[in-house]
């Protein structure tokens, strides 16, 4: 184990680190020399931390929770994601309860740090019969280097539907949520009603707190114009001092004040953003 962690990929020259953990095995054996990380919060801290100490500059936990088939995330899942946020996780990714559960952008509370958290994706491909078990999510995380950091632009969900075979050299298809037109004639009734609780779910419980900023963003980004004309060369420190009038809508929202939450709202802005990653 200590010579394959943390596993490190260099994704359009961001590097990620990726993390997995899972809350059991079905019962069956683990056998040296196979390792499987189960959830323990104290090691899960710890790996973020080499994780860091090796250069990651993202890190990205995959960890298998949650209730089966529970469309809303346990206590124990809201619990572990901000153990997680707090030590120092950018993206959560789960999955387990076979059906798709909210996604959120928020901050963590400790630093500021924009973090995206995917509770469960759902089924990809399944022989399950429940509606809501019938298909799953895809989810394109944007990020951004900006002032030679990573910052999270935000997450973009896409719904895809499992097609079943009906025959034996039949095979299951995989149908994106656009491509409706395509699916089988007698599936059609349970994709609608698959894709129409996934939305709703979406549309009720996610929660993307880098929208709610927007207005707060465009009076930072003025303050930063107007140190431009004024200074014409950009004081930082002075100009986040200036920042601080908008510190306190900012707490309103039980978003964190801190620059790397300024950084996310210039960035959609500005310019100075390099090295979209998806």
């Amino acid at each position: 184990r200590s010579k394959r962690l943390p596993y490190i990929v260099a994704v359009n020259g961001l590097k990620i680190a990726f993390l997995t953990y899972t809350y059991g095995t079905n019962g069956i054996p683990v056998k040296a020399p196979v390792v499987v990380d189960l959830i323990d919060e104290n090691q899960i801290v710890a790996d973020v931390k080499k994780a860091k100490d090796n250069d990651a500059e993202v890190v990205c936990v995959c960890v298998h929770w949650g209730n089966e088939y529970e469309i809303l995330p346990s206590k124990h899942q809201r619990k572990l994601a901000e153990v997680m946020k707090s030590a120092g996780v950018d993206l959560i990714i789960g999955s387990h309860p076979h059906v798709v559960q909210p996604m959120e952008v928020d901050f963590a509370v400790n630093s500021g740090r924009g973090v995206a958290t995917v509770y469960s994706l759902g089924n990809f491909i399944s022989n399950q019969n429940d509606v809501n078990s019938r298909g799953g999510a895809m989810a394109k995380v944007l990020m951004a280097r900006y002032d030679d950091r990573p910052v999270l632009l935000g997450v973009k969900p896409s719904l895809f539907f499992c097609q079943k075979p009906i025959r034996g050299k039949d095979n299951y298809v995989v149908v994106p949520q656009e491509l409706k037109d395509s699916v089988r004639a007698d599936s059609k009734a349970v994709f609608q009603s698959f894709m129409r609780n996934a939305e709703n779910l979406f549309e009720k419980y996610n929660i993307n707190k880098d929208k709610e900023i927007k207005d707060i963003a465009q009076k930072i980004n003025k303050l930063y114009k107007k140190f431009e004309e004024e200074n014409k060369e950009v004081d930082e420190d002075e100009w986040f001092e200036e920042y601080e009038v908008e510190e306190t809508k900012l707490k309103n929202k039980e978003i964190p004040s801190s620059r790397d939450v300024i950084l996310l709202a210039l960035v959609p802005l500005s310019k100075k953003g390099k090295n979209i990653v998806e």
